[in-house]
């Protein structure tokens, strides 16, 4: 790395594994500095001396001699004595037994490990970065261990802020916007850092790109963070190591500039829910009580609402649960294709209450296709059939309640709460009229087995 602030930073944490060292290469001057780091020797000769010390004291007050303690551990007499000499130190079985014939703690013998006093074993960040299986990973195959997703957030904030520091960026462009941005040869490491940032709420957007390499071309996973309220959490909670004055330059330019933004918008489903939470009230007449600009052309039903607007007009509204979708966590993203990925081992799962499942930190569920898909084989206007479904979940009076709203197309939260427009109701009678007719058997007992399940079928 070129920034000599990054490499001493490196070099600090390195030193707090111990007994390692760092050198800088540049190849003669040609190439960009690099780290090398590689075990202390002269730290490997303190802590022999350490263990041969500590060893020949604890051999002292071992009521076995130095012959019958080498019999037992497996070595002849003469290793022991270039133990206690520093001369070398034990391979790790031998240690292991050496500690168990003594009956003391390995800690006791060498408190900084076996691997410390052995010019033949691993250094410490190797070791560790086996135990996370990160050694040997290439650009496309590197990824974040699974213990950075249990750390708090704080730890969370300083890992983001060293990996920005590297493949991370903060600029802002021509066109007067501000722009974060990460980039990784690596499609998954890409899409834990675009996961670890939801932590702070910040919205990343993750592209595919072509960049030169070489000869060629190769891919390259990006992550954009434009969102005015993303970057400000950024740079308060996480920051850039090293690119302390390029936030400071994104950070002025957002200054000042009234908030926009085309994504995370409530779905165009919401008017429905305000149409009759205001009643006899024009629109014209809540917009202006909203105090939204624009009030006389809220093109209703037309646009998605932002969070803002929302907000606003449910607080005219007083409306709690309008309010609450407005500021919930919930982040608003159109589904914009589907692909099969072939067939895969499921399970089911209950979630009380919401019965909500986040996959992936998307809210998924897997009872509303296949119910879907029941009713559409038994409405269809030429190859209708009978369908049976069987729930062990949901209950039979819940399930029609989900095949009414969906052929009506009508929200269901709405029918739960009883807020249903004018235009609802005819929506609903008619929906009831063509299920009641056609072929779907339901059948919510608890714990049925396949074996009584063929059996109804077949009934």
């Amino acid at each position: 790395n070129g920034n000599p602030a990054l490499r001493d930073d490196f070099a600090r944490a390195v030193e707090a594994f111990g007994g390692l060292t760092t050198t800088v290469s540049t190849s003669g001057g040609r190439r960009t500095p690099s780290l090398r780091v590689a075990s202390d020797a002269a730290a490997t000769l303190r802590n022999r001396q350490a263990f041969a010390r500590q060893l020949t004291a604890t051999l002292q007050d071992h009521p076995a001699d130095t012959g019958a303690v080498a019999a037992t551990v497996g070595v002849t007499r003469g290793a022991v004595d270039a133990w206690k000499a520093g001369t070398s130190a034990p391979r790790p079985a031998h240690f292991e037994r050496l500690c168990d014939a003594l009956d003391v703690p390995a800690t006791t013998l060498a408190p900084e490990g076996h691997a410390a006093m052995s010019r033949s074993s691993q250094n410490a960040l190797t070791r560790w970065l086996q135990e996370l299986g990160l050694w040997g990973c290439s650009a496309h195959t590197k990824h974040i261990p699974a213990v950075v997703f249990t750390l708090q957030k704080p730890l969370v904030a300083l890992f983001l802020n060293r990996l920005f520091a590297t493949d991370g960026w903060a600029t802002v462009l021509r066109s007067g916007q501000a722009q974060l941005g990460y980039a990784t040869a690596s499609e998954r490491l890409a899409r834990q850092v675009q996961h670890l940032l939801l932590r702070f709420g910040i919205i990343a957007r993750l592209k595919e790109r072509r960049v030169k390499y070489r000869a060629g071309r190769r891919t390259a996973w990006q992550l954009d963070i434009t969102d005015a309220r993303s970057i400000e959490t950024f740079v308060q909670e996480i920051g850039i190591f090293g690119k302390e004055e390029a936030l400071a330059r994104v950070r002025e330019a957002l200054r000042g500039r009234r908030y926009q933004t085309n994504r995370d918008l409530i779905p165009v489903g919401i008017w429905e829910q305000l149409r009759a939470a205001k009643g006899a009230t024009s629109w014209q007449a809540l917009g202006r009580k909203a105090g939204l600009r624009g009030y006389t052309n809220l093109h209703v039903g037309k646009r998605a609402l932002s969070r803002d607007r929302l907000r606003r007009l449910a607080g005219a509204l007083d409306h709690a649960g309008l309010k609450n979708l407005a500021e919930s966590e919930v982040y608003w993203d159109e589904i914009v294709a589907i692909e099969a990925v072939g067939v895969k081992q499921v399970y089911d799962l209950t979630i009380p209450e919401t019965h909500n499942f986040v996959a992936n930190d998307i809210c998924v569920h897997n009872t509303a296709f296949a119910l879907a898909c029941a009713r559409n084989a038994a409405l269809h206007p030429t190859l209708g059939t009978g369908v049976a479904i069987f729930s062990l979940e949901m209950s039979a009076q819940q399930l029609a309640q989900r095949l009414l709203t969906a052929e009506a197309r009508v929200d269901a939260q709405a029918a739960r709460t009883g807020r249903l427009s004018e235009d609802d109701w005819p929506r609903l009678a008619r929906a009831a009229g063509r299920l009641s007719a056609a072929p779907i058997f339901i059948d919510d007992t608890p714990g049925l087995s396949i074996l009584e399940l063929r059996a109804k079928c077949r009934r």
